[in-house]
């Protein structure tokens, strides 16, 4: 699907991070998440997080009332009950109309509440990823690179999912537009985008926590790029 014109570069921005309260269920509704300026290619990107008590994964999501598609995703335990498993996704969908979407999400079991940062996008070519890559959430590493192919006046998302709330996490590789204790202060996310002006294969990216006393230092993070 095309989404924009192919020879005019990606445009990005971060619209903002939108949240309900906590209600423990396979299928859940963020309403009024921000999405920014109308635009007739204009498709909104979120990342979805949430922590469950089993293992889980999103099965499917809508934005605006539009089916997402799912470009990426991953899940670790973590934590300590009743809530050790943490898990994050990439989805986006078409768009074009309304300052704000409802965002609807299921899962293959009962997860928290979502927490959902946004962002709007132009002029992309395809909603398919170029490249991407899913890294950490098997140990207590407080610092872990990914890599990814980006091309020219694209675009490409890095973020993380800590399981529990370090005082800070720095990213390399891109912006870093949210950094955010979420679900209280048992976990943190963090996230960004960059525009590359030139292919690069690969762009080196990394996410590195400074940690707190105590507690588990596992965390994992995602990276995708589109043009």
């Amino acid at each position: 699907m095309i989404d924009g014109a192919g020879s005019v570069a990606v445009e990005c921005d971060y619209e903002g991070f939108t949240t309900t309260a906590v209600v423990t269920a396979t299928s859940h509704l963020t309403p009024a998440c921000p999405a920014g300026a109308d635009y007739a290619g204009r498709r909104v990107f979120a990342w979805i997080n949430w922590i469950s008590a089993s293992p889980e994964t999103l099965s499917s999501a809508t934005i605006g009332g539009v089916a997402a598609t799912i470009h990426s995703q991953t899940s670790f335990t973590a934590a300590a009950a009743p809530r050790p498993e943490f898990g994050f996704a990439l989805i986006s969908a078409l768009v074009p109309t309304g300052a704000t979407v409802d965002i609807a999400t299921t899962y293959s079991g009962n997860v928290d509440r979502p927490d959902i940062f946004t962002y709007r996008v132009i002029n992309l070519v395809s909603e398919v990823a170029l490249d991407s890559q899913v890294n950490g959430g098997t140990s207590v590493s407080e610092s872990i690179d990914a890599d990814c192919d980006v091309v020219a006046s694209g675009v490409v998302f890095f973020a993380m999912t800590a399981a529990w709330n370090p005082l800070t996490c720095d990213l390399t590789g891109t912006s870093q537009d949210f950094e955010q204790a979420v679900r209280g202060v048992n976990r943190m996310a963090s996230g960004g985008f960059y525009l590359p002006l030139v292919d690069e294969t690969p762009r080196a990216f990394n996410s590195t926590l400074t940690p707190t006393s105590g507690g588990s230092r596992n965390h994992a993070n995602i990276v995708a790029s589109f043009r």
